[in-house]
């Protein structure tokens, strides 16, 4: 291997190396929350189950959310368009497609509860199986899209070549029968003592 190819190889390493570092900080699997369903330009609609969000204590209205296909455990190649990750922000509640029958299920559980002792819930074991139960633990929430994560290629100073974190505050491109992971936004974003965003 010629001094070429390995001084190719060495920034390719050092791409993947800091790609993984910013990813990881931008995507937290302990802060996984949910599925992108449904995408626009402006909007998100993502499912999240009541198990993931007790586990990341809550989603407030307003808060952020990243939505991504990344996997920050693999090998990421910055320059692919599903390197971007998307910003949201939480505004409202969703009604999923089966809102309807969900919403007769749980009032049938409750009006079978208001028949019981005055303390048994209609979500407990002896009004609802657990099947439903997991079932009608899904809900919808809408997203206005704030913009898009990137990774760029600048000369340095110091370094020849070094990637750094920008905001585009729009997207470019989606598609909608693409499954886009969802996490929240828990700490600043920072890259090169540059500060991006807060939850």
């Amino acid at each position: 291997m010629g001094l070429i190819d390995k001084f190719d190889e060495f920034q390719r390493n050092s791409a993947e190396l800091t790609t993984k570092e910013i990813f990881t900080t931008l995507i937290q699997a302990n802060q996984y929350v949910g599925e992108v369903y449904s995408i626009s330009y402006e909007t998100a609609l993502v499912q999240i189950n009541d198990f993931h969000r007790m586990q990341v204590s809550g989603i407030p209205s307003l808060s952020f959310l990243i939505a991504t296909r990344v996997n920050p455990e693999e090998a990421i190649d910055y320059k692919i368009e599903d390197a971007s990750p998307l910003l949201l922000r939480v505004m409202d509640a969703a009604p999923l497609p089966n809102a309807f029958e969900a919403e007769r299920v749980r009032v049938e559980a409750a009006q079978r509860a208001s028949r019981e002792d005055t303390y048994t819930h209609w979500d407990s074991q002896d009004m609802m199986d657990f099947q439903t139960h997991q079932l009608l633990s899904y809900a919808g929430v809408k997203c206005k899209v704030i913009g898009t994560f990137f990774l760029d290629q600048i000369s340095d100073s110091e370094v020849e070549e070094s990637l750094v974190l920008r905001f585009g505050s729009d997207i470019s491109n989606y598609y909608p029968n693409r499954g886009l992971k969802v996490f929240k936004l828990t700490d600043p974003i920072k890259h090169n003592n540059v500060f991006i965003i807060t939850s």
